[in-house]
């Protein structure tokens, strides 16, 4: 089981596919959404900071992740928080929306890169 996450930054990759996940803005749809980079890519900086007890904002391309419709997010500049558990393989963490049954998918990420240390994933 992954230990539980600790503040720091971070790359962040999707558990299914090792791709480094980002964010996009689709200027026809008005909406900007977490998504998978390309390979070969440069792997965009996540802030995580832990703000109680399995619970953490998220910090990226400048603005804090809000939950926008369905799986989208949308920029903020306000804090939003964001449950972020241990799953149960080394590195793999679900993160969701508080209330879990509030229809959001879970982002399952596998892997992370903490850049605040020297030790690897």
């Amino acid at each position: 089981m992954a230990s539980h996450l600790q503040t720091g930054v971070y790359e962040l990759y999707n558990f299914y596919t090792q791709q480094p996940l980002g964010t996009e803005y689709e200027p026809i749809k008005g909406i900007t959404r977490v998504v998978e980079w390309p390979t070969g890519h440069a792997a965009p900086k996540w802030t995580v900071t832990q703000v109680g007890i399995d619970t953490y904002t998220l910090f990226v391309s400048g603005a804090f992740l809000a939950p926008g419709s369905g799986i989208f997010i949308v920029p903020s500049s306000q804090a939003y928080t964001w449950k972020v558990v241990p799953g149960y393989q080394q590195s793999v963490y679900y993160v969701q929306k508080p209330d879990v049954y509030a229809g959001w998918e879970e982002i399952v990420l596998g892997g992370r890169r903490n850049l605040n240390s020297k030790g690897g994933l």
